[in-house]
């Protein structure tokens, strides 16, 4: 599917528990499912790696969610993050 001018990006991720996907939004359209990327999660919005399970595009009138209430992705994860991750 391609971006069409004007569409929004929304990811759909998996935290590490994988029982319920949450859709973020971004601008990076470098974004692929299967990548690992920074978010906010929680009320407090602590940064999190999770893995992107889906991209998709959506035009501001059909987005599955107001983009007002819809967090954004903060960025790719680097080599050294994904480290981090592992320990």
């Amino acid at each position: 599917m391609r971006r069409r001018n004007g569409d929004l990006i929304y990811c759909s991720v998996e935290f590490e528990s994988g029982y319920k996907s949450y859709y973020y939004i971004t601008d990076d359209d470098s974004i692929e499912a299967g990548d690992f990327v920074i978010v906010p999660a929680g009320a407090d919005n602590h940064e999190a790696i999770v893995e992107v399970v889906k991209k998709e595009y959506f035009s501001k009138d059909a987005v599955p969610l107001p983009v007002e209430k819809t967090k954004h992705i903060i960025r790719k994860c680097t080599d050294d993050d994904l480290m981090l991750m592992d320990e």
